[in-house]
This record gives C-alpha cells, structure tokens and sequence, in this order.
C-alpha cells in the first residue's frame, strides 16, 4: 500500500471504517420501518389477500355454473 505525504495510515482506516459504519447504519435504517409504514403495509396486503380471496370466489362460481 502505498502512502500518501502527511497522511496517516490508521486514520485513513478510521475514515474507511466510519463509512462502512455509516453505511451499515444505512442499510439498518432502510430495512426497519416505522410503526405509520407498518400500518399502511399491513392494510395494503389486507387489501390485496381479499382481493385475491374474491377473485377466487368468483372463479369457483363461474366453474360451479358451467358444469
């Protein structure tokens, strides 16, 4: 590794090392979600099961009334 003038060795790592952590703090922080998100996430897969609930429904009438 070559070496820069006037810098120093360890605090380059420091630097790198604080990037990582603030990437990872990053990375947390996007995949945890707030209690507004978990509400709207919940009532929007509500949403689409019965969505899909009604649709199968719908299916097995329409086979009930063409046999």
């Amino acid at each position: 590794m070559t070496k820069a003038v006037g810098t120093n060795v360890e605090e380059e790592q420091g630097w790198e090392k604080k990037g990582m952590d603030e990437i990872i703090w990053l990375s947390r922080r996007m995949r945890t979600t707030t209690p507004e998100e978990k509400k709207k996430k919940k009532k929007k897969k509500k949403k689409k099961k019965k969505e899909e609930e009604e649709e199968r429904d719908f299916v097995l009438r329409s086979a009930n009334r063409s046999q």
